[in-house]
């Protein structure tokens, strides 16, 4: 059976619904489905878990336009979310780039690419990969959202968007969701191409979010050559990154997602050298870089981005990592990011 749809997509349309105010049992209930199964990113799914989703949450919020309610949710908002490091790159062709592999939809090729021609540049929908239109106009929909993010009114470089299928009470999405007027973005349907179409020459334009210094020192953070030979060790920080600001993430819950026993997971750490609360701080550290490097959250933020309950508890531990207090270095990077 072909399945379209990542863990961590599904995951964040799942917290989505949460946030919106959809009760969790009744979401896992509906998609036949436990959180670790949610939690581990090398799973995908068919698109049901998805319909599934999207109708039990329907049932419980009584909300108008949900599917663009869950894509605001779904926007990434920080560096754990995926796609959330795509807003600093050079220029926007790299950035759309990035945002659409993140969404990790399409199990053995990605259902987005970017194509151009003489008349513009094009984010395209690749059907034979993924039909569902629920996963269609919730992808997209993510990906116009997340331009927004990065300063920018993608209702004046979108030409049209067009759909393969017929004209459905569903997709007529683009001017509701960016609450412009619809005549302003065209949108056609039974064409040969799912796609969003920018004028000519927007993939070349320069990013004014763009942070070279947080592109570079977040590589060097996620390297390969940085865990080699510790494949667990590594398994854990990507896990430890993507959950840092969402309840549950530990030993139990991780050796759960990895299908394998806690002491098992804890004795292969061990024959790494490291443990899991190394991992975690190692992760904490790493990650609050990064957000000094943005400059532009408060440490209260930052803190609760961090999984830290109380702001006192991030200051007790960046002191012990750096030997001063976090609001010393914060100004200082907050100054450099002006």
């Amino acid at each position: 059976m072909h399945r379209p749809i990542s863990a961590q997509f599904l995951f964040r349309a799942y917290r989505a619904c949460q946030l919106l105010g959809a009760r969790r049992p009744i979401l896992l209930r509906a998609m036949e489905l436990e959180e670790p199964a949610l939690r581990n990113p090398l799973t995908y799914f068919d698109s049901t878990k998805l319909s599934a989703l999207i109708a039990a949450s329907a049932e419980e919020l009584n909300i108008s336009n949900l599917i663009f309610k869950i894509a605001e949710k779904m926007v990434p908002s920080g560096f754990s979310d995926p796609g959330f490091l795509a807003m600093f790159r050079a220029n926007l062709g790299i950035v759309l780039r990035n945002i659409t592999r993140s969404q990790r939809l399409g199990e053995d090729r990605p259902v987005f690419d970017l194509s151009r021609d003489r008349l513009g540049d094009y984010v395209v929908w690749d059907d034979a990969v993924c039909s569902s239109r629920q996963i269609k106009t919730l992808g997209i929909a993510v990906i116009i959202a997340s331009l927004r993010t990065i300063e920018l009114d993608p209702s004046l470089d979108i030409r049209s968007v067009s759909f393969t299928h017929s004209k459905s009470e569903e997709v007529g999405f683009v001017a509701s969701f960016m609450n412009c007027d619809s005549a302003s973005i065209p949108i056609f349907y039974d064409r040969p191409h799912n796609r969003i179409e920018f004028r000519r020459g927007f993939f070349d334009l320069s990013n004014p979010g763009s942070n070279e210094r947080l592109r570079l020192t977040s590589n060097a953070q996620r390297s390969q050559k940085r865990w080699r030979n510790r494949p667990y060790a590594k398994s854990c920080y990507d896990y430890l990154i993507y959950l840092l600001d969402k309840p549950g993430p530990n030993l139990d819950s991780a050796a759960e997602t990895f299908a394998m026993a806690e002491r098992t997971l804890r004795r292969k750490l061990v024959s790494e050298r490291t443990s899991f609360r190394e991992i975690l701080e190692t992760v904490r550290r790493d990650v609050c870089q990064l957000y000094f490097l943005e400059g532009k959250r408060p440490l209260s933020d930052i803190s609760t981005l961090l999984g830290y309950s109380e702001l006192s508890a991030f200051t007790r531990a960046y002191t012990g990592w750096y030997g001063n207090p976090p609001s010393k270095d914060a100004s200082a990077h907050a100054k450099m990011a002006a």
